[in-house]
C-alpha cells in the first residue's frame, strides 16, 4: 500500500488487489489499519455477465420504489394544501 498527495492537496492510496479477488460475481475488498483495526475504506467489484442481469433487476426495484414515494410525497401535498 502506497500514499501520496495529489494535485487537490487530498491523500491517494494505492492498494494492490489480489488475484484471486478478481473473478465473476461480487467482491468487497475491506482496508484496515492494522493498529488500530479501524476500517480505513472499502472497494467493491462487480464482474462476470451474470451481474448484468443482476443490476437490471436492481435498477428496476430502484425505479419501483422512486415511483411509490413519489406518489407518497404527492399524496402527502395534496392533503397539507
Amino acid at each position: 500500500m502506497t500514499f501520496k498527495r495529489g494535485e487537490d492537496g487530498a491523500w491517494e492510496m494505492a492498494v494492490p488487489i489480489p488475484a484471486e479477488a478478481i473473478a465473476d460475481g461480487i467482491r468487497t475488498i475491506v482496508i484496515v489499519d492494522a493498529e488500530t483495526e479501524a476500517c480505513l475504506a472499502s472497494i467493491s467489484l462487480l464482474l462476470g455477465d451474470a451481474l448484468d442481469e443482476d443490476l437490471r433487476i436492481e435498477v428496476d426495484l430502484l425505479r419501483q420504489e422512486l415511483d411509490m414515494l413519489k406518489r407518497a410525497f404527492r399524496r402527502h401535498c395534496v392533503e397539507t394544501e
